[in-house]
């Protein structure tokens, strides 16, 4: 089975880059990238394997559309079959309901083969899955058609202060996804975008939680 980080190697070598270099254009240590590479380090982080794959010239899209079909469930290799779980709203309010689609007909057998090195779970063994953003009020954090990857996750309190998280805002399905923060005065939390055009939003007791952003692929489709 061929691994992304072989495919990344190979090109490396036929390149002109040297590893000082590549590492500070990656912005990651030297013994990072000669781990990887060997396979005795897993993961060195989604922003960094992106760079890395732009730095090398890897064309991620014609990886994704080599590796397999994306329409059953099935790992291309290096990588980890993620289903679709939907598409989430990052706009105004009066949208969510017009636009908001999770676990609604969006197809359990689509998926997309994602990197194994961007698949990092918090918790062993949890249900991982794509979701699509919708909207500009996560920009420039999140564009419109982005692909977000999802930690599957019920529990609001599990979620950490400056995490992106996907969230029933009623408890009856108007998704949207936001960055949870904690302001001082109050010591309320809030759900907050990266778009200051959008005013924060009080967490209340109806909200559920549906997820926890741990990744974030552009253009993947």
């Amino acid at each position: 089975m061929v691994e992304i980080a072989a495919i990344l190697k190979k090109k490396f070598l036929e390149s002109d880059w040297n590893y000082a270099a590549l590492a500070a254009e990656c912005g990651v240590n030297k013994s990072s990238i000669n781990l990887y590479f060997n396979g005795k380090q897993k993961s060195i982080g989604s922003e960094r394997f992106l760079a890395l794959c732009r730095a090398l010239d890897f064309d991620m899209d014609t990886f994704i559309e080599q590796g397999g079909s994306l329409d059953v469930g099935e790992a291309a290799p290096g990588a980890e079959w993620l289903p679709v779980l939907g598409n989430v709203q990052a706009g105004p309010d009066a949208d969510w309901g017009d636009s908001v689609q999770i676990g609604e007909g969006s197809g359990a057998q689509r998926g997309y083969n994602v990197p194994e090195s961007m698949v990092q779970r918090r918790r062993k063994g949890s249900k991982m899955g794509c979701v699509s953003v919708q909207g500009d009020s996560m920009e420039p954090f999140l564009m419109e058609g982005d692909i977000v990857i999802v930690e599957q996750c019920l529990d609001l309190g599990a979620a950490r202060k400056r995490d992106v998280v996907v969230v029933d805002l009623t408890g009856a399905g108007e998704y949207a996804i936001k960055r949870l923060t904690r302001f001082e005065e109050g010591g309320h939390r809030w759900l907050v975008s990266s778009n200051n055009k959008y005013d924060p939003i009080l967490v209340r007791r109806a909200m559920r939680l549906f997820g926890i952003v741990v990744g974030v692929y552009r253009s993947m489709i």
